[in-house]
């Protein structure tokens, strides 16, 4: 059973060393993102996650709509930002100095821009990202439109 190879199953095997060490995504604008992939080989990201909502299980089956999604990001935005997003680029106050990217800093972003948090989360879940083929001809660099 060992020398059982398949051969058509391409667009589905990852590779865990982009998983783990992040492909950029370039967003526009000269903004962008160094992401891990949400899930697979990163399994902090999985652990973290799985570990605080069985925390707030007890909070969730109480709360209201919005009280569920106000738990949920209180899980999902420092998840991502501590164990999705390694670095970032382009990002400026209003003066035009840099913002340093660090987890708060992120998770303040997330906070100003829910769709930069939503396209974060869609890119770091595509599988396509994070497949030998596609990343490699793009040169390690993907741009998002």
């Amino acid at each position: 059973m060992a020398d059982l190879v398949f051969g058509n199953i391409g667009d589905f095997v990852t590779n865990p060393d982009l998983e783990t060490e992040g492909v950029t995504f370039k967003l526009g604008n000269g903004l962008g993102f160094k992401l891990r992939r949400a899930g697979g080989a990163n399994r902090p990201f999985s652990i973290f996650v799985a570990e605080q909502f069985k925390l707030k299980k007890d909070e969730l089956e109480n709360a209201s709509e919005d009280e569920s999604e106000q738990i949920s990001r209180s899980v999902m935005y420092p998840a991502y930002a501590r164990f999705v997003v390694l670095e970032w680029f382009g990002f400026k106050e209003p003066d035009g100095k840099d913002i340093q990217f660090s987890a708060e800093n992120c998770m303040r972003l997330f906070t100003q821009s829910r769709e930069i948090y939503e396209h974060i989360v869609t890119q770091s879940n595509k599988l396509a990202n994070y497949r030998y083929k596609e990343v490699f001809e793009a040169g390690n660099v993907l741009q998002i439109s």
